[in-house]
């Protein structure tokens, strides 16, 4: 896409969207740390083994990906801007060498989160479905109780 204030625009949502995340997952991680976790006793090992699995690399990436995000603005020659409304001092300065390098990292992990994400959905698909959710995953999983 060609530079244009459009262009401009949707990047400063992108950023806004992004430090929201961070600060959402957070708070969430912080939430699940301070409270107890259902016990998954009754479901089968492999699938506890692979769910520990995906939500590790989904936190991971999560977390990841905003922070890669403020490395490239401020490489970049921008500032970084929490919730459109605080500037987050530099802690790196420019280095328009890295720009592109680190701008191609942040495309390959927005794809491997995007894939990790659809393993999740899958997963709770499969459980509402296909097991009938005889383990209760799809309703913890569900806004619906």
């Amino acid at each position: 896409m060609e530079f244009s204030l459009f262009k401009g625009t949707l990047i400063n949502f992108h950023k806004i969207i992004g430090t929201t995340i961070l600060l959402l997952v957070v708070l969430r991680l912080g939430w699940r740390f301070y409270n107890a976790k259902p016990s998954n006793k009754e479901v089968p090992m492999s699938h506890r083994i692979v769910s520990g699995i995906i939500h590790a690399l989904l936190y991971l990436l999560i977390l990841w990906l905003p922070i890669q995000g403020m490395l490239l603005t401020w490489i970049g020659g921008y500032d970084v801007v929490v919730l459109g409304l605080y500037t987050l001092p530099k802690l790196v300065g420019e280095n328009f060498a890295f720009y592109e390098e680190f701008k191609g990292y942040h495309y390959t992990f927005t794809l491997i989160l995007s894939a990790t994400f659809l393993i999740h959905l899958i997963g709770g698909l499969y459980h509402r479905f296909l097991a009938d959710d005889k383990y209760g995953i799809w309703k913890r999983m569900s806004f619906k109780k």
